[in-house]
């Protein structure tokens, strides 16, 4: 059985945030995956989770504006074949059951390796998480501004 590390990384600004965003891209480009490439978020309200997830994406190439889906859910939007992905989605999970991501479509858009997908409150859906997700914990920081990341290696 392999031990599991965490790495964990405060950012103490926005510019921090996306540094920590581009890391993490950089190795899901780097790894290949039978599957869609799935990062996934949990934290409270307010914890980065959006912040990194719109750097995450623009860091793959998502052109224009990035928002949080909390009403539509997940947006998906096409890449740069430079990326090795074809699609990224976002979606956010906090209103979200497994049989409504089911619904939705999930399970195809988590079958495709072509696929990107970055998914605050992630924890809500766990059960049709790939195991092999990147999960990501946002969590306050000891100043106002301070958001610590803690990833699993």
């Amino acid at each position: 059985m392999q031990k599991r590390t965490q790495e964990k990384v405060v950012a103490k600004s926005n510019k921090e945030t996306e540094a920590f965003a581009s890391l993490v891209a950089g190795r899901v480009r780097a790894e290949k995956r039978p599957h869609a490439a799935v990062v996934a978020l949990v934290g409270n309200l307010g914890t980065g989770k959006t912040a990194f997830a719109k750097a995450f994406l623009r860091e793959l190439g998502v052109k224009g504006r990035v928002t949080s889906p909390t009403f539509v859910v997940i947006r998906r939007f096409p890449l740069p074949a430079r990326t090795g992905f074809t699609n990224a989605y976002h979606m956010d999970a906090y209103r979200v059951s497994e049989d409504d991501a089911v619904s939705l479509e999930l399970p195809a858009v988590l079958k495709d390796p072509a696929n990107v997908l970055v998914i605050e409150w992630a924890d809500r859906i766990r059960p049709i998480v790939p195991a092999d997700a990147i999960w990501v914990e946002c969590s306050y920081g000891e100043r106002e501004n301070e958001r610590v990341f803690a990833i699993d290696r």
